[in-house]
């Protein structure tokens, strides 16, 4: 008896794997099964449509396979399209900086030059300038 059970049990499993693999539901491999079993005149049919469903499953599998290369493909050329635009940008983005600060050293430079020239002007005051004596503070 648990042979038996054994056996169905089995049998179940290799159907269920297949209806996995296939895509095809349990009852479409049943109802197959049964007609090849039962009805020997309709054998023909049977294997043309399981030949049939093969087919077709080899062509879907294939234009899947297909369409994910193509998406595949359409996804590197947009990353690579995307690092070179961010490359790009980077490269901007330092050119700006370092012309940002060429510009704020020249403006420095101007200013230190402006400074440089008050403060040798207050030196030359400073020195025709006689210091105060204390008496005069008073």
């Amino acid at each position: 008896m648990s042979d038996i059970i054994a056996w169905i049990s089995q049998a179940w499993a290799e159907i269920e794997f297949v209806s996995e693999w296939t895509g095809l539901s349990v009852g479409l491999l049943l109802g197959l099964g049964a007609l090849v079993y039962f009805d020997p005149a309709l054998r023909k049919v049977a294997i043309r449509t399981g030949v049939a469903i093969v087919v077709a499953y080899i062509v879907l599998m294939y234009g899947y396979h297909t369409g994910m290369a193509e998406k595949a493909a359409q996804w590197q050329a947009a990353n690579r399209r995307a690092a070179a635009e961010e490359h790009l940008r980077d490269k901007a983005a330092a050119n700006d900086a370092a012309a940002a600060a060429a510009q704020e050293a020249g403006v420095l430079s101007v200013q230190r030059q402006k400074d440089q020239e008050q403060i040798d002007a207050l030196r030359k005051a400073d020195a025709a300038c006689h210091p105060i004596s204390r008496d005069q503070l008073r």
